[in-house]
């Protein structure tokens, strides 16, 4: 038996991490034992084999202990190395490897290990954890229709498995006593519940609205935080920018032409078969050449008294803290059992603050996030103007993904773009 996992997004419970090395050793025991629970509830010829469990985990574990720290899962960077030494100290089969700093290090470990354990025949079983991100979707369909072979990968979920990975039809499990079933707070995340073309797909252990299912609520119901004040509040503003209006138009052969017309002012046009000749606005995200994400300015745009009121509130809820998505988002996943505080009506101008707060702050997915509800920020607010030097989060010593700051003009300038409902990044010009 296989157990292959991208440790950079399969992160183990805080509670095992952080007990530190004792954690990694309980954290293989846990993890054995629910694969051994696991195969003699549905395979239990495989179970009375008595097979041996092998175990690789790959992660960048000095980017993830700073993420983790930040997050408040770990109390120090070094708390991660002694729980991987941990995990791989307590069986001779378990291996956690540091793989460094880079992307894909970890992707091409666990994808090259899986096609290594899936050509060897002796390997009866796979359990893989990567549902979290959708670049091994590919490598997995590559794999079905294959008979035993594709009997032989079970996809071991984390957080909820996107829910391409739930098309593809290998039975999914996951091991809650061992892996973290909910994003880190600080971390955003995509829709689980809701498939590319909209419709709601099965099975999913947390409930979160999509972009449009947001909108809905936020407009249809009075929620205790919204203002009642007029005109657009900050968020809409803020998004104007970044959306591309559709002019539709029926052509003669029956199709439908849109003329998108951004703040590039595009002038392309693609035939599409849809039912509807409204027009409709669409959210968009900014990228540089490198294709790292380009983020609205945070200025700060509010009173002395909202300034008063926020604080004010911000002291009633203590030890607890506003929920980013319950007053950013429009709805909060964890709904009742959320342990951050929803309490408080906000108006506009301290909706503006929290906003502000959380933009201060970097999106733990990076430059290349794309989550159009993130209220994160995927490259220093401050700009060339940052005086924090390495004690900025998003510095070379603090950001998982190297240095966050914008040197050169050419790094701000918007080249491409990904419209929402859109699976592929175009050019702007």
């Amino acid at each position: 038996m296989a157990v292959l996992v991208d440790g950079d997004g399969a992160k183990f419970t805080s509670e095992l991490l952080q007990a530190r090395e004792a954690g990694g050793g309980e954290a293989a025991r846990r993890l054995n034992q629910a694969i051994c629970h696991y195969l003699k509830g549905t395979e239990p010829e495989l179970y009375a084999d008595d097979a041996s469990v092998v175990v690789h985990v790959w992660a960048n574990l000095g980017g993830l202990a700073k993420v983790l720290v930040h997050d408040g899962s770990i109390g120090a960077t070094d708390h991660m190395s002694e729980f991987a030494e941990g995990f791989s100290r307590n069986r001779a089969e378990f291996n956690f490897v540091n793989v460094g700093r880079g992307k894909e290090n970890a992707d091409n470990k666990l994808r090259r290990m899986f096609n290594f354990y899936h050509n060897n025949i002796q390997c009866k079983k796979i359990f893989f954890a990567g549902c979290h991100d959708t670049g091994y979707v590919h490598d997995l369909e590559e794999k079905r229709g294959t008979g035993e072979s594709e009997r032989r990968i079970v996809l071991l979920e984390t957080t909820p498995a996107e829910p391409k990975f739930r098309q593809l039809g290998f039975p999914i499990t996951h091991f809650d006593n061992v892996f973290r079933n909910q994003p880190l707070d600080n971390e955003t995340k995509r829709s689980r519940t809701w498939s590319f073309d909209g419709t709601p797909s099965n099975d999913m252990r947390t409930t979160v609205a999509s972009p449009l299912t947001c909108a809905a609520l936020s407009s249809k119901s009075q929620t205790p935080w919204r203002s009642k004040a007029g005109g657009k509040d900050d968020e809409e503003a803020e998004n104007d920018l970044g959306r591309v209006s559709s002019t539709v138009k029926r052509s003669e052969n029956g199709g439908i032409s849109i003329n998108y017309a951004s703040a590039g002012k595009d002038k392309d046009h693609h035939n599409v078969d849809i039912s509807t000749t409204k027009s409709e606005q669409r959210r968009s995200i900014l990228y540089n050449a490198a294709q790292q994400r380009l983020d609205l300015p945070n200025n700060r745009s509010w009173s002395v008294d909202a300034q008063q009121s926020y604080n004010k509130k911000i002291e009633q809820i203590k030890p607890k803290v506003f929920c980013n998505e319950f007053y950013l988002v429009g709805d909060c996943p964890r709904g009742d059992s959320c342990f951050f505080d929803h309490s408080k009506e906000l108006s506009r101008e301290e909706l503006k603050i929290h906003r502000y707060r959380a933009r201060t702050g970097p999106c733990v997915t990076g430059p290349s996030c794309q989550n159009f509800n993130c209220y994160s920020s995927h490259h220093c607010p401050a700009g060339k103007s940052c005086y924090k030097g390495p004690d900025c989060l998003f510095s070379e010593a603090k950001s998982y993904y190297g240095d966050l700051h914008f040197r050169e003009p050419m790094e701000e300038k918007a080249v491409l773009r990904r419209i929402e409902g859109q699976r592929s990044l175009e050019k702007m010009w």
